[in-house]
């Protein structure tokens, strides 16, 4: 049975910035190889002054 997982990520930087989340690639025999699995990406604004935080 799968177990949900939830990442929340806060940007303590000043400025905007774009956030990237890898998963370890896959293992093949064979084929092309497989460079990254992105999940997600998104831009994150600065918690102090928003209270921004990124949830997925």
């Amino acid at each position: 049975m799968a177990t949900p997982i939830s990442i929340s990520v806060r940007n303590d930087s000043p400025y905007e910035q774009n956030f990237f989340f890898f998963q370890q690639p896959s293992i093949y025999s064979g084929g092309r190889e497989v460079f990254s699995n992105s999940l997600f990406t998104s831009p994150l604004l600065p918690y102090g002054e928003y209270g921004a935080i990124l949830t997925f």
